[in-house]
């Protein structure tokens, strides 16, 4: 790998997970559909304390139809309101929770390595990746969802 190509590629990788979060807010904008949605907010702990930050994301399930939906979530809070928010029904709900990586002080990050992020996701896959998390959204204009989190 050239130095020229770690040069760029270094500032793109640490702008993974911004870039990741902007796709999932641009799936599904455009015209207003039929479906009916809900702005869902609410809480999420993990531990018994707030989860500093971190990303919530809504996945239709079973007989509900829809683009999947998401927020960020900070200082333990989150409102999904993008494209008019969550459709109404049931969805498994994947939640990521990120923390600065902790870097010896004697050491130092790999500069040249274009594989190095300075956020690490630390929750259990069961929270995300195996998620064994579901909501059911109803009807209204606006729903209030909490996770607690062990």
């Amino acid at each position: 790998m050239s130095v020229c190509w770690r040069r760029i590629a270094r500032p793109i990788w640490g702008w993974s997970l911004p870039a990741a979060v902007a796709l999932v807010f641009a799936v599904g904008c455009g015209k207003s559909s039929s479906l009916e949605k809900a702005i869902v907010s609410g809480k999420v702990t993990y531990q018994g304390r707030p989860m500093e930050q971190g990303m919530i994301r809504f996945v239709p399930t079973k007989e509900t139809k829809g683009p999947a939906a998401a927020a960020m979530i900070v200082q333990g809070e989150y409102t999904v309101k993008a494209a008019g928010g969550v459709p109404v029904g049931t969805h498994r709900v994947e939640i990521l929770g990120m923390q600065d990586r902790e870097v010896p002080a004697n050491s130092f990050p790999v500069p040249d390595s274009t594989l190095y992020d300075p956020k690490i996701q630390y929750l259990p896959d069961k929270y995300n990746r195996e998620s064994v998390l579901e909501a059911t959204i109803s009807k209204g204009d606006t729903a209030h969802q909490d996770f607690n989190l062990e």
